[in-house]
């Protein structure tokens, strides 16, 4: 009947580099320090090969093909070296029963989810042989001819690049999907403050106040949604370009914070008791935790 032939293959090469140091300090009978800094580098990702990205530039309309022209294999991303992340964990023994803990620390996060420059034009394209009308049929080739098994279908039909590596003024009917070369990792401050108690009878109760905070979450926004109520598609940024634009990603904040309880018992005699309880608030934009957002 009809096939899709794929015009490109996409490739995605990429590192990641990490260092950490940490050192506990007994500063005194009572109070125990641990401390920690760990580094991590994200250097751009480029293809195997020239032509093997494609990033829409939403400002002026056009396509980047990386590694072509003066397009930088890289797309020109910005290359950040100070995801510094430390880490503080503190232990006081106030008295012979009661213990103060504390901590803070920052994680980041690498570029999320599968999604990066290679899901535009030209990369993904393809050359669509199908049957002449609606019904089943014999696929239709360029010439007019229709497909047989003994002949077989064409091989695929390269695209055209500029010599420059920018396409200008592509299809307005394709959606396209922009990765600024500003972005930054998201990261997550977290902290918490306890106190535990040692009771009679093997008992113990904790109460902890624990916090997140995630800075530039990621997510995916249409930069070309409708912005005018009741205009329809002339209410569109981009029109009269109709089809999505979108960011990846697009930075939001997050907030989470808790009141956690437990009361246990340690295992004495045969007997163990386990209990626990929250009271927490979170607060964000996102939906789950590929980018969505929520609406």
């Amino acid at each position: 009947m009809g096939r899709d032939l794929a015009t490109y293959f996409p490739t995605y090469r990429a590192s990641e580099f990490f260092a950490f140091g940490q050192d506990k300090w007994v500063v005194s009978p009572k109070l125990t320090v641990d401390l920690g800094l760990r580094w991590e580098f994200y250097p751009p990702a480029t293809p195997r090969f020239a032509g093997g990205f494609s990033n829409y530039n939403p400002f002026n309309n056009t396509l980047v093909i990386a590694g072509v022209g003066g397009n930088p294999l890289n797309l020109g991303m910005a290359t950040h070296y100070n995801y510094f992340a430390p880490r503080l964990g503190l232990a006081y023994r106030l008295t012979e029963k009661t213990v103060l803990r504390a901590g803070f620390g920052i994680s980041y996060t690498p570029f999320p989810d599968n999604k990066y420059a290679f899901d535009n034009y030209p990369i993904k394209a393809n050359n669509q042989f199908s049957p002449a009308g609606l019904g089943y049929g014999p696929a239709v080739l360029p010439n007019g001819q229709a497909a047989t098994f003994q002949a077989g279908l064409p091989a695929p039909i390269p695209i055209s690049i500029p010599s420059n590596g920018i396409i200008a003024n592509p299809p307005a009917s394709s959606a396209y999907e922009w990765i600024p070369t500003d972005y930054k990792n998201p990261y997550v401050e977290s902290w918490n403050l306890s106190v535990q108690e040692a009771l009679p009878w093997h008992f113990t109760l904790d109460g902890a106040y624990v916090g997140n905070h995630g800075v530039r979450t990621a997510a995916a926004t249409n930069l070309n949604a409708a912005t005018v109520i009741g205009l329809g598609t002339k209410g569109q940024p981009e029109y009269p370009r109709t089809a999505n634009t979108t960011q990846y990603w697009q930075g939001f904040s997050s907030m989470y914070n808790a009141l956690q309880t437990k009361f246990n018992r340690r295992f004495t005699s045969g007997l163990l008791i386990t209990t626990s309880y929250t009271w927490a608030k979170g607060m964000g934009f996102q939906d789950s935790d590929d980018g969505g957002l929520l609406f």
